[in-house]
């Protein structure tokens, strides 16, 4: 396995237990991932930070703010489905955003929970359909 997708795997395995609500330690994290304490600062501090509302606790902990994590969404899977939801019906209904927005959390990373600006194709033009 190339050390891209280790990076990657351990990434999104430390992303699915804090949006579980784990706390996490970067010590703890090192030696199950097989990597120097380092590189978990590193990825906790500079990688995942940057793109996620991740609390530092101190002592090497470290979870995920309470209002970051989508409420209702247990796994990877279902924020996916939820981000195709929210696009499909902007691009359906564009005068629901307000209401769509209100009745979800809101989050200083917001924009980056969800995936926006997929643009999908119309279809309608399309024989087979």
């Amino acid at each position: 396995m190339k050390k891209n997708q280790k990076t990657l795997i351990r990434h999104n395995m430390i992303y699915q237990r804090l949006n579980q609500g784990e706390t996490v330690n970067v010590k703890a994290l090192a030696e199950e991932f097989d990597v120097g304490i380092r590189t978990m600062q590193k990825d906790m501090n500079e990688r995942l930070s940057v793109i996620y509302d991740i609390e530092n606790l101190g002592q090497g902990n470290y979870r995920f703010s309470k209002h970051h994590r989508f409420v209702g969404a247990g796994d990877e899977n279902e924020s996916i489905a939820i981000s195709l939801m929210k696009e499909l019906q902007h691009s359906a209904i564009p005068e629901m955003d307000t209401y769509i927005d209100a009745a979800l959390p809101t989050s200083s990373n917001y924009d980056e929970i969800f995936v926006f600006g997929m643009h999908f194709e119309a279809i309608e033009d399309i024989e087979s359909f």
